[in-house]
């Protein structure tokens, strides 16, 4: 009898485990991305980046595939809702893992439910509202309490006024959290190139910075880029490969040029390979 028991036992155990084995498979084979099947040799540079650093994590380039995938902002890139829906999933996923920037943009949607007509029907980045509001919440009383991790997303996805925004990414930034180095280079560089320019392609505020002197402006953006490129932030070959068209552009130095285009191409941003190889075949041309 005491056979026949353990037996039973047995054979429980091992349909238990048959089961968990599938369920795993299913969940590995579900959160896999839609459309990986496809051979990225058919895909733009472009695309093949942003997805690269998707899979890093990086939620802008996250949030810049949904909009691509979703409403086809890049005429290299396809729609494919699908593909849009998944990167919302891991955005929420990375939220749940203690993002910040992922928590800062689900709270930017907290928003879109105050508007009287409320939110829009098709819609990617309409994140549940309890969900949304308390990221909103959580992300601005780190802000408040001068967590730099807290400080960036605030400024990129929740205050809307970005004169006053500025404060907080300036302020991660001198406190050191080196993914802010790279957003506020963005935000220096713009804003020369518009006031040099005198462009109206971007609002004087939409960056929020405030100085007007071009040439304060475009060292303090190579200020943050140096900063940027020799950190372990996650936007660091971003920097680099911005360094490198600075030095191509504007410095016509060929040796820095090099020297932060292959600091780029060894971190693994695949513009700057392909900028690299062309440089190889048309460097006559620097």
């Amino acid at each position: 009898m005491n056979y026949l028991f353990i037996i039973f036992i047995v054979i429980v155990i091992i349909v238990w485990l048959c089961d968990r084995k599938k369920e795993s498979e299913k969940e590995k084979s579900t959160s896999r991305l839609p459309n990986l099947q496809s051979s990225n040799d058919y895909k733009s540079t472009n695309e093949r980046e942003l997805l690269r650093r998707a899979e890093l994590n990086d939620v802008e380039a996250q949030k810049h595939l949904i909009s691509c995938y979703w409403y086809g902002h890049d005429e290299e890139i396809s729609i494919d809702k699908a593909t849009a829906l998944y990167w919302k999933k891991r955005i929420i996923n990375n939220a749940r893992h203690g993002n910040e920037m992922a928590r800062g943009l689900i709270g930017g949607s907290a928003r879109v439910y105050d508007r009287p007509e409320g939110p829009p029907a098709d819609y990617p980045f309409l994140f549940d509202e309890d969900l949304a509001r308390n990221y909103h919440k959580q992300i601005l009383e780190g802000a408040n309490a001068g967590e730099a991790s807290a400080m960036l997303p605030a400024y990129e996805y929740l205050i809307t006024n970005k004169k006053e925004g500025f404060k907080y990414l300036l302020r991660s930034a001198e406190l050191g959290y080196a993914d802010s180095y790279y957003f506020l280079m963005v935000a220096y560089n713009i804003t020369a190139y518009n006031k040099k320019l005198n462009s109206a392609l971007c609002p004087p505020d939409e960056y929020g910075v405030e100085d007007n002197d071009v040439d304060f402006l475009f060292a303090e953006m190579f200020k943050w880029a140096l900063k940027g490129a020799n950190s372990n932030s996650l936007y660091a070959d971003k920097c680099q490969y911005h360094l490198a068209q600075h030095y191509y552009a504007e410095k016509r130095d060929r040796e820095n040029y090099l020297k932060y285009l292959k600091m780029s191409v060894n971190n693994g941003n695949l513009e700057a390979k392909d900028r690299l190889e062309w440089y190889k075949k048309h460097s006559e041309l620097f």
